[in-house]
């Protein structure tokens, strides 16, 4: 079955010749309320309908943090994918 859902922002990160990897942001209100989803501390979000106020994010086509259903702010969002650029970097 075809993912529905279309990602809100798409990043593209390539270090030099080495390995490139996508990440993909979407809003939390293209998710069913019924779906299950916690905070980066593993507590349920309430507020999982507020428009723009938690995505979720999708790393080389894997939903980020495998086999779980996280919901980030925008905020956690950009530094987890900023600690994963710098991260690849300096290796």
């Amino acid at each position: 079955m075809a993912e529905k859902r279309k990602p809100d922002t798409v990043l593209w990160v390539r270090h030099g010749t080495r390995r490139s990897f996508k990440v993909e942001l979407f809003r939390a209100e293209q998710f069913s309320t019924s779906s299950r989803f916690t905070n980066k501390q593993g507590e349920p979000i309430w507020e999982f309908r507020v428009p723009g106020l938690h995505h979720r994010l999708r790393v080389n086509g894997v939903w980020f943090p495998a086999g779980r259903r996280v919901l980030y702010t925008q905020q956690q969002a950009l530094d987890l994918i900023s600690k994963e650029i710098f991260r690849h970097e300096t290796n």
